[in-house]
């Protein structure tokens, strides 16, 4: 999104909330902290809410930090006993949803009527602590 012009952005976030999907989304302090930190504290909220929902597959964008994703994800699925929940990392090019994903985000960072647009798109926004 960051690299679109702002006509190729409305198009884009239209297409997307004619869709119909809906994402929840997870959001940590940063400030003071590193990123790092931040990220594994929305996938220890993350994981287990997909998994009371019945999730069965989750999909990352892959980057540098895909071992230390593994680190947090796999004891949380071990302590709960799941066998029936795959998830990988992927890039962006390999699963469209990514994009819907990333597109939302930029958007409600930016906030004002890129906000709006996405609106019908955010089922919930969990702040963690």
């Amino acid at each position: 999104m960051r690299d679109e012009n702002d006509s190729r952005r409305r198009e884009i976030l239209s297409t997307l909330a004619g869709l119909g999907i809906q994402g929840h989304l997870y959001r940590a302090p940063v400030a003071g902290r590193p990123i790092r930190q931040a990220r594994d504290q929305c996938l220890r909220a993350l994981v287990p809410d997909l998994l009371d929902l019945g999730v069965a597959r989750l999909v990352i964008e892959s980057c540098s930090q895909d071992r230390q994703d593994e680190r947090v994800i796999q004891p949380i699925l071990n302590r709960r006993g799941v066998a029936q929940f795959t998830w990988l990392h992927s890039a962006p090019a390999a699963e469209p949803l990514l994009w819907a994903a990333d597109a939302t985000a930029w958007a409600l960072g930016k906030g004002g009527d890129w906000r709006r647009r996405v609106n019908d798109i955010v089922a919930d926004i969990v702040d963690l602590p």
